[in-house]
């Protein structure tokens, strides 16, 4: 959830978390706390909810079906990734080369592509 674009963690969720909130990790839970017990530690996530969207303009249906198409197939590149979602012209439109993957865009960058999809 409070994942940063460019880490291993950073997927859709993290998109959809930054378009309504804020997310801090603020506490760690180790794995002895459970049964069975995991491999890995848990974070205690708090969300803060913005005062107002952050792009009231954009449609959110819109702009989480682009975010699931470019994160349906995490490691390629958008541009074939999103084929038939969106074209070349249009990630170029919004200022995303198109040989980016989806983890390496931020909300910002989810959000002017779904203006440039919006305008046609």
């Amino acid at each position: 959830f409070a994942a940063e674009p460019r880490s291993e963690a950073f997927g859709a969720v993290s998109v959809k978390v930054a378009f309504h909130g804020t997310a801090s990790v603020v506490g760690i839970v180790p794995p002895t706390v459970f049964l069975p017990r995991p491999n890995v530690d848990s974070a205690l996530v708090s969300i803060r909810r913005h005062a107002a969207p952050l792009d009231p303009s954009v449609d959110p249906k819109l702009l989480f079906r682009l975010v699931r198409a470019g994160f349906a197939k995490r490691r390629k590149m958008l541009r074939g990734a999103m084929a038939g979602v969106v074209t070349v012209e249009q990630l170029e439109s919004a200022g995303i080369a198109p040989t980016s993957r989806a983890e390496e865009l931020s909300v910002h960058d989810w959000l002017r592509l779904a203006h440039v999809v919006t305008a046609g």
